[in-house]
Parts: C-alpha cells; structure tokens; sequence
C-alpha cells in the first residue's frame, strides 16, 4: 500500500504543478482586471473577480497540501501500528478522501466536499492513533514481502 500512497501523492502533485501553472497563465489577465475595476470604481466586480480568483487558488493550495500530506504518511506508513488489512483499507480510504475532495473542491459540490474532508480527516486521527499504538507498545510494524511484520 505504501508504494501505491506513493505513486498516488505523486501523481496529484503533478497534476496540481499543471493547475498552477494554468493559474499563473491567467494571473496577468486577473490582475489587469483587478485594477481596472478599482480604477473605475467598481467594487461590485472588484470583489466578485478577486472572491472568484481566491477560489480557484484555495483549490490549488489544499489539493497541493493533501497530495503532500499523503506522500508524508506514506513517508511514515511502517511505523503505523495496524494490521496489514487495516493499512490496507487505511490506505484506500486516502486515497478515496483525497480524491473526492480534490474534484469537488474544483467542481464547487459542496456536500462531496465535506464529505471527502471528513474522510480525511478520520484518516489523519487514525494514522495518528497508529503511530501512537506502534509508540506505546515498543514495536515496530514493517512490511516484508507484501506482509506486516512485528519486529
């Protein structure tokens, strides 16, 4: 799992350097009309292009911040204190999270949204609760071949 975390991070990294390269394309053009409607006095717009432009920047920020926070946990995955089922279905549940929140933060689906953020973060509590299971043990969970080993 820890190899398709990886591979998984890195890909929504890529496609999240594309989105921000489309940004910086427009970031000329946004700004231009930023200050032609402050010149002119148009708050109405001024307000409407920068809340639009703001937007479009957070999806690439927190789409950005969770395709690292993933590589991070995978990064770490040996030290996550599970079974090699529940890393399993630990894994898929980021990915699933990750996912869902990404493409309804762009699609502006705001129900999709919360619920990728709740899966998520659940992921985040339970990948801390691993770590700290692996801490107060005094052992360690590694993968061998495909399977957890205590060590």
């Amino acid at each position: 799992m820890r190899r398709y975390l990886i591979a998984y991070g890195l890909l929504w990294v890529f496609l999240y350097c594309l989105h921000g390269l489309y940004l910086g394309s427009l970031y000329g053009d946004v700004i231009g009309a930023l200050y032609g409607t402050a010149g002119q006095g148009d708050l109405k717009t001024f307000w409407s292009t920068l809340n639009g432009w703001n937007t479009i920047q957070g999806v690439h920020a927190h789409g950005m911040g969770l395709a690292i926070l993933v590589l991070l946990v995978a990064g770490v995955w040996e030290e996550i204190y599970f079974s090699p089922r529940s890393k399993t279905y630990l894994g898929t549940l980021w990915m699933i999270g990750i996912t869902l929140h990404s493409v309804a933060n762009l699609l502006r689906v705001i129900p999709a949204l919360v619920l990728g953020d709740l899966i998520v973060m659940g992921c985040v509590a339970a990948s801390f609760a691993g770590v700290v299971r692996g801490l107060l043990s005094g052992a360690k969970m590694q993968e061998v071949g495909g399977k957890g080993v205590v060590r």
